[in-house]
């Protein structure tokens, strides 16, 4: 949970059910959560294994390379979940904009961008249609111009045709040119149940390495 105001100071440590800590982002509390046990999924284990990989490869470039990607994130806020902009490290925005870009078999950016914003897309009309493990994605106008741009798709659980909003995770589901207006889609979950609601995350990874702001989309099942 995160919170604004000046009702509490500088906290740290449990309070009942919950933990008080801070970041970067400012103080938060969060549910105090017993370890499960649980084995991870296949794709958690991809995305954990990614971020540990990146996080070692920032060891390993340059100083140069260092400081470049902690002047763009000078230069390039962040957002925490209440929409505040935060501070994030040159180490941070690395491994936000590479991560992705191994999940698609991309190659990685080691140089920092030299423009500094998001690499944000407008998406003028986007339609989708999709039965059972397949979706069409069709947009006008592209996304980009630059075919090195490339546009990365991630798909929500099915979810009943009356909730307006998706608060759940997203799976890889695919990546394409910028530049494309229409992309089949082999979905990582497959859909069923006639009416039901299926959401999907578009964000694009500039050739840079710029990672846009996600951009979310949804429609019925067919």
């Amino acid at each position: 949970m995160l919170f604004r105001g000046t009702f509490i100071g500088a906290a740290s440590g449990k309070v009942g059910s919950c933990v008080a800590s801070h970041n970067k982002g400012g103080q938060y509390m969060r549910a105090r959560v017993v370890p499960s046990g649980r084995v991870p999924s296949t794709y958690q284990s991809a995305v954990r294994n990614a971020i540990a990989g990146i996080a070692t490869y920032w060891k390993t470039i340059t100083k140069t390379q260092r400081d470049a990607w902690n002047t763009y994130a000078l230069n390039v806020p962040g957002k925490n979940a209440l929409g505040d902009a935060i501070q994030l490290s040159g180490e941070n925005w690395y491994v936000a904009c590479n991560v992705p870009r191994l999940q698609a078999g991309l190659a990685r950016v080691d140089d920092a961008p030299v423009i500094y914003d998001r690499g944000d897309v407008a998406i003028g009309t986007a339609t989708i249609t999709a039965a059972g493990g397949t979706a069409t994605l069709a947009l006008t106008p592209a996304l980009s111009t630059v075919a090195a741009d490339k546009l990365l798709i991630y798909q929500g659980n099915q979810q009943s045709a009356t909730r307006d909003k998706y608060y759940g995770s997203y799976r890889y589901a695919g990546s394409a040119a910028g530049t494309i207006t229409n992309f089949v889609l082999t979905l990582p979950l497959p859909l069923s149940g006639a009416g039901n609601r299926t959401s999907f995350r578009l964000v694009m990874s500039r050739s840079d390495g710029r990672l846009s702001s996600a951009e979310l989309i949804s429609f019925p099942a067919a």
